[in-house]
């Protein structure tokens, strides 16, 4: 039987800092208990960021270079589910992936530009302590800290 893939899109490194890419090593770590599910790692941007992950998780790491090469390599691992945890995703690379009908989740939607295309957002630094939740065109979002998903203590949001 095939395991469920997802792909881990991040950016980090030292201009942005590490916590999104902490973020996913952390989720990653949770989903390895799962022996069905396999991650895959994307960085774009920051090649220490990107060296960093590689050295952390060892294997299913991918350097990407531009939207065309992200897409091909998202297309090609067939992910049940495309996570994003950037700050600048690209309208158009939400608009490709939907077509596909990809499932999508963003972590940080700053600019709003996911929530026609993503299935799950989590806004948790901007909305301050408030705890939201909305209904957007595919799915749902989440607004405020207490949505907040980073340190050691994540299994706690596995259900």
């Amino acid at each position: 039987m095939r395991k469920t893939r997802i792909v881990y899109r991040v950016d980090g490194g030292v201009k942005e800092g590490y916590g999104h890419i902490y973020r996913g090593i952390n989720l990653q770590k949770v989903f390895q208990k799962n022996r069905d599910v396999k991650i895959f790692f994307l960085v774009k941007k920051d090649l220490r960021g990107y060296q960093f992950l590689k050295k952390k998780i060892k294997k299913n790491v991918f350097f990407i270079k531009n939207i065309k090469n992200e897409f091909e390599i998202i297309t090609s691992l067939s992910p049940k589910l495309v996570i994003f945890d950037t700050l600048n995703t690209e309208k158009r690379l939400f608009k490709l992936l939907v077509k596909k009908k990809f499932r999508i989740a963003v972590f940080e939607d700053f600019g709003n530009k996911a929530k026609n295309f993503a299935n799950l957002i989590f806004n948790c630094n901007s909305e301050g302590p408030i705890k939201k939740i909305k209904k957007i065109k595919r799915g749902t979002k989440y607004l405020g800290a207490p949505y907040k998903i980073f340190g050691p203590k994540i299994e706690k949001y596995r259900n």
